[in-house]
C-alpha cells in the first residue's frame, strides 16, 4: 500500500490590502465615500467634523463599515474605533497612525461622557446596543471614585 501525503487546499485568494498611505487626505476621502455609500446618503460630501452618530451609523452599520474599512487597509481595528474616533478626521488620523507602526494615538480619542451616551439614547440618536458597547468602554468604576461617590 503506497502512503500519500494529504492534499492541502491552497489558501483562498485574497486582494492585497493597502497600507493607509497618500496622507490622511486620502484616508479621509476614503472614509467620507464609503460612509457615504453604506449609509445610502443623498449627498455626495459628508461633513468630516461630524459625529458618525450624528450622520446616522448605528452599531450594525459600524461593524459592516469597519470590515470595509480593514480590507481597504489590512488593518485589525475593533468595531468600537468609531466611537473613540468618532468623526471622519479623527478616524483617518488614527489610521494613518497605525499604517505608520506607530501605536501611539496622534490625538486622544474622542468619547462621550456617561450623561452624552444618556441623552443620545433617550433622543432616539443612538440605540441601546450602540450605549451597551460605549459603557463597556467606560470605566464606571473610576467615575464614581472621581465623583467622590466611593464609601
Amino acid at each position: 500500500a503506497e502512503h500519500h501525503e494529504p492534499i492541502q487546499a491552497a489558501p483562498a485568494w485574497e486582494p492585497k490590502a493597502e497600507k493607509p498611505k497618500g496622507g490622511v487626505e486620502s484616508i479621509e476621502d476614503f472614509l467620507a465615500d464609503s460612509l457615504i455609500q453604506i449609509l445610502y446618503l443623498e449627498s455626495d460630501t459628508i461633513d468630516r467634523q461630524q459625529s458618525f452618530i450624528d450622520l446616522g451609523l448605528d452599531s450594525v452599520l459600524a461593524v459592516e463599515w469597519v470590515q470595509t474599512i480593514r480590507a481597504k487597509y489590512g488593518v485589525k481595528i475593533p468595531a468600537t474605533k468609531v466611537y473613540d474616533y468618532s468623526t471622519v478626521e479623527a478616524l483617518a488620523a488614527y489610521l494613518a497612525s497605525q499604517s505608520e507602526g506607530d501605536d501611539a494615538d496622534p490625538t486622544p480619542p474622542v468619547t462621550l461622557s456617561l450623561d452624552e451616551i444618556l441623552v443620545a439614547v433617550s433622543t432616539g440618536r443612538m440605540n441601546v446596543a450602540e450605549a451597551e458597547v460605549l459603557l463597556d468602554a467606560l470605566d464606571l468604576n473610576a467615575l464614581v471614585e472621581q465623583e467622590g461617590g466611593a464609601s
